[in-house]
C-alpha cells in the first residue's frame, strides 16, 4: 500500500505542477446557491426555502426555526408558511 502511493506521487501529473496526491471534496452544503438571505443578508449555502413572492429566501435551516416559532410569512402579507 505504501509503495502503491509513493509510486502514485512520484508521477508527474498533468495538471498541477508538483507530482502529489491531491483531494478534494465538494460538499452540497458548502456550495453558494446564488440567493441572499432574508434575514442575514449572507449567501445562503445549500437548500434554500423561496418565499411566496419568488425573489426572497431563507435558508432551509432559517425556515424551519422561523415556522417553529410563527406560522406566517416573514413577508408580512398574511400567508401561512409551511418549510416541514
Amino acid at each position: 500500500m505504501v509503495e502503491a502511493l509513493k509510486e502514485i506521487m512520484a508521477k508527474k501529473s498533468a495538471l498541477f505542477p508538483t507530482p502529489g496526491i491531491y483531494l478534494n471534496m465538494v460538499i452540497g452544503s458548502n456550495l453558494q446557491g446564488g440567493k441572499q438571505s432574508l434575514f442575514t443578508k449572507l449567501p445562503i449555502r445549500g437548500s434554500a426555502f423561496v418565499l411566496e413572492d419568488g425573489k426572497s429566501a431563507l435558508s432551509q435551516e432559517e425556515a424551519i426555526e422561523w415556522c417553529m416559532c410563527m406560522r406566517f410569512s416573514p413577508l408580512k402579507n398574511g400567508y401561512r408558511m409551511s418549510a416541514f
